[in-house]
């Protein structure tokens, strides 16, 4: 799995291995150019390369993108409400935790954390 942000310095572009799984761009300064769309893809458009799918990616110079991606998992996530993870118990874990109020809070935001919808776990 990998996430990184890549950087334009000249017009230029990236090829991003099929092996390494689905990928997926988001731009987020400038516009991206990828063979297998008809038009530009924009700031805060997200384009899916699927495996195994050549993905070479043109930027021009300021374009800065998110790259991110990788193998398909062989487990089943699971997932509760703002939670997602590989096993119930982790999620049972986080419920507490948020409950409990054990998350950082969000900076700027002084309301009071929403409550977890399913109310407390038991």
């Amino acid at each position: 799995m990998f996430c990184v942000e890549a950087i334009w310095h000249d017009e230029a572009a990236v090829e991003l291995d099929p092996e390494l799984g689905e990928r997926a761009a988001y731009p987020l300064v400038g516009e991206l150019h990828l063979p297998t769309e008809e038009r530009a893809l924009q700031r805060g458009e997200f384009a899916i390369i699927a495996d195994g799918v050549p993905g070479k990616l043109r930027g021009r110079t300021g374009a800065r993108a998110l790259l991110l991606g990788g193998r398909a998992r062989d487990w089943d996530l699971h997932m509760h409400w703002n939670f997602v993870a590989s096993s119930p118990e982790r999620i049972l874990a986080a419920r507490q935790r948020w409950a409990d109020g054990e998350f950082p809070r969000v900076v700027g935001d002084d309301d009071a954390p929403v409550p977890d919808p399913a109310g407390r776990p038991r």
